[in-house]
């Protein structure tokens, strides 16, 4: 099974200050990387939710939003000069009246002081409850993209498979007209030839256009692409990264000894399918 890297998770309780929220987004990156956005009375929370995601996500780039929607009016006092201030640039930039613009400004950062900046163990246990629930959402979220993911690799790992049997029957043909052509150009020279010397120097020149080996190891290189898709550790994407790059590394060597119009197009058709794998592996957890 495969997981994508892109995930969407959501969360929220009522607790005794209002609505809580715990909002997941995760975008592809070789790293984890994380973007925490909370109040100022939810800063202690980051490390801990670090160390939540990283145990469940691996890795991505995971932005993490705590917002609390307090229904208790007491426990926050207007902060005058940040809302004059942010009234005066609204107005600079728009013609619509107070009552408008006065509620926009309240939702604004840094609009409301919170007085109940202390925040309590057990509000802190809640969070980490939500940030649970937001995690298992997004990692179902994974799920379901990396089923589309792994159906469309498959397609593509079959489809280079095919190209490339065709490339080895193509090739068995390819050797034989080309020993008996080269052996029919020396004839016509009419000079004297040693034979055995004539048959080194053909099997040197055929060697040299042989592709046996490099149709060998792709067989291989796919057979361990398939082989990983199905392997039940979650986190397989940099190794598919490494083995798509060794197709693509092989099948350029294909491309340059083939020296056949036909096989160069079936080799063109593989390079392209391989860039499709690729374009998608930096998808996948």
């Amino acid at each position: 099974m495969l997981f994508s890297m892109t995930g969407y998770g959501e969360a929220e309780a009522f607790t005794s200050r209002g609505k809580l929220s715990v909002q997941l987004k995760s975008l592809n990156s070789k790293n984890f990387e994380l973007n925490f956005r909370a109040n100022s009375s939810f800063q202690q929370f980051e490390f801990d939710a670090k160390k939540q995601l990283l145990k469940k996500l691996k890795r991505g780039k995971i932005e993490l939003f705590v917002v609390e929607d307090s229904t208790n009016i007491a426990a926050h006092k207007i902060n005058r000069a940040v809302v004059a201030e942010y009234m005066k640039q609204l107005k600079s930039i728009s013609a619509a009246p107070d009552e408008i613009l006065f509620p926009l400004t309240l939702r604004m950062p840094d609009a409301l002081k919170n007085l109940n900046k202390k925040t309590t163990s057990s509000q802190i246990k809640e969070l980490k409850k939500l940030l649970d629930k937001s995690i298992d959402k997004l990692i179902l979220y994974r799920i379901n993209e990396g089923k589309s993911i792994e159906k469309y690799l498959r397609n593509k790992i079959l489809n280079i498979e095919k190209k490339l049997n065709k490339i080895e029957k193509g090739n068995q043909l390819r050797i034989k007209k080309r020993k008996s052509k080269l052996i029919e150009k020396l004839k016509k020279i009419n000079i004297k030839i040693d034979k055995e010397r004539l048959e080194q120097e053909v099997f040197y020149y055929i060697e040299k256009l042989d592709i046996n080996e490099e149709i060998n190891r792709l067989k291989h290189h796919t057979a361990f692409f398939k082989q990983e898709l199905n392997n039940k550790d979650i986190v397989k994407g940099k190794k598919l990264g490494f083995i798509s790059q060794e197709i693509g590394r092989e099948i350029n060597t294909v491309g340059s000894k083939a020296n056949d119009v036909s096989l160069q197009k079936l080799v063109v058709q593989i390079k392209d399918l391989v860039e499709q794998i690729k374009e998608q592996v930096p998808n996948i957890l």
